[in-house]
């Protein structure tokens, strides 16, 4: 590994590419513009500070500490990297609508086994990239409160927690297949979409899921290539189901 200066330090970037193709190892980390790029991996053990830049190559983000991703630029992964978030990051902050968002292209993946904050007080997009079979797994705690409308448009894999609140809605678009296992929490006055706003067909399969809130779950593929949604085994509801423009399997 390499540990600058013989001991972990805070790498900041701003402009330019840092290319790394083996271990590299941090205390803190910083970007606001430029490129992370090479297929080696970044382990990040404190905080991490994303208010811009894109993440790029076949390597890893490895973030152990926590995250904060803010302001209204544009991050990205691309060309397959892989982003690991293990303890809290929390994703606010914008003041505009669209601010704040968080592009996947190609084949990248995020995966979360922390807990993902999802504070943004204007509507913004995830996953909002150029191509491939771009995945977000969650196999920890995904929290959507407030507001606004958080549209993930890449494959969203739950096997851990969601939970949404607040009066706003997370839409999971589908654009490329994906399958659940987990648990979903909907709270009073909140939303959660499959498909409402796809551009590109997928389908999302919910094998054994559980639901649990009284908000409500919609189901809908009246945009141009919605995503379809396959139920497995029993699902219950207690609050409100809309469907629309959809084929449920």
């Amino acid at each position: 590994p390499i540990l600058m200066g013989g001991a972990p330090r805070t790498v900041a970037i701003a402009n330019g590419t840092l290319q790394n193709d083996g271990s590299f190892t941090v205390a803190a980390y910083n970007q606001s513009g430029g490129q992370l790029a090479g297929s080696g991996t970044l382990t990040v053990t404190g905080l991490a500070t994303l208010t811009g830049g894109d993440q790029t190559g076949t390597g890893t983000s490895q973030f152990n500490g926590n995250v904060a991703i803010s302001g209204n630029g544009t991050r990205s992964l691309s060309g397959g990297r892989t982003m690991n978030t293990a303890a809290t990051t929390t994703w606010g902050g914008n003041t505009s609508v669209n601010g704040n968002s968080f592009a996947i292209n190609g084949n990248a993946t995020l995966n979360n086994a922390g807990t993902w904050n999802d504070t943004n007080g204007f509507d913004t997009s995830l996953g909002n990239g150029v191509g491939g079979t771009k995945v977000f797994n969650n196999t920890g705690t995904y929290n959507k409160s407030g507001n606004a409308i958080t549209d993930v448009d890449t494959a969203f894999n739950n096997t851990g927690t969601v939970s949404v609140s607040g009066t706003g809605r997370l839409s999971l678009n589908g654009n490329v297949d994906s399958t659940s296992t987990g648990t979903f929490q909907i709270g009073a006055g909140s939303t959660l979409s499959f498909g409402h706003n796809g551009f590109s067909a997928g389908l999302a399969t919910l094998s054994n899921v559980t639901f649990g809130g009284t908000g409500t779950l919609l189901i809908d593929a009246s945009n141009v290539g919605g995503s379809d949604v396959r139920t497995v085994g029993t699902l219950s509801h207690a609050g409100t189901l809309a469907i629309a423009n959809v084929t449920l399997q």
